[in-house]
């Protein structure tokens, strides 16, 4: 069922409907053992960033990094926490929330992406 929504909300992104998209990603995430749910979590993210809600797409995609981070070699392949890292950068970017992305960075031991938001 969650896996719908996931799609639905891929369709409506590719469709240029971030307000829909949001509103499936949304109903996704609410389906917690699914197997797409980080998926689905970053995609939020990033609906949420589309729709120029910045800083819940910042605490959207901390979580979604955390998850990652917590499932690393076993459920969530290292290129989603590679990407929601990249994401996150420019999320912090867009916002200009420069020194709270460089202590998020920090914080988690990437001081390299710290290093990037100067």
């Amino acid at each position: 069922m969650s896996d719908s929504y996931v799609w639905s909300g891929q369709f409506w992104s590719d469709e240029g409907d971030p307000v829909k998209a949001l509103a499936a990603y949304e109903r996704a995430t609410t389906f917690k053992e699914a197997e797409l749910y980080l998926f689905a979590v970053y995609r939020l993210a990033w609906s949420y960033h589309a729709v120029g809600e910045y800083g819940k797409a910042q605490e959207t995609m901390k979580s979604a990094i955390s998850w990652m981070r917590a499932a690393q070699g076993r459920e969530s392949p290292d290129r989603l926490l590679d990407a929601a890292l990249t994401a996150l950068l420019s999320f912090y970017r867009d916002s200009g929330a420069y020194d709270a992305g460089r202590m998020y960075f920090n914080g988690i031991g990437r001081p390299d992406l710290a290093a990037q938001l100067q």
